[in-house]
């Protein structure tokens, strides 16, 4: 009887030791849903970041290429008229 009783208590403390382990493995894993959610928000923002920045880029290429097209006309006709104001004196 008292090795059955030995024998008890000994399941009975395990199964309390395997109670607390799965209960620090649930809250372990909650904790690591938490930052994986965390992490993804945070890369959703970078991504849009990332992508309003490419738009940004493109756009100011854009205006960049229009202002050295207007300079090079601008730059051709004072070309022509410092050549005419040549000839003319």
């Amino acid at each position: 009887l008292e090795n059955a009783r030995t024998h008890v208590a000994k399941e009975v403390k395990a199964a309390d030791h395997n109670q607390h382990i799965m209960a620090k493995l649930l809250e372990q894993n909650e904790e690591q849903n938490y930052e994986r959610e965390r992490v993804e928000r945070e890369l959703q923002r970078l991504r849009a970041t990332a992508e309003e920045q490419s738009l940004r880029t493109k756009r100011l290429d854009e205006a960049l290429e229009a202002a050295r097209g207007r300079s090079r006309k601008l730059e051709d006709e004072l070309g022509r008229k410092r050549a005419y104001v040549d000839k003319v004196e």
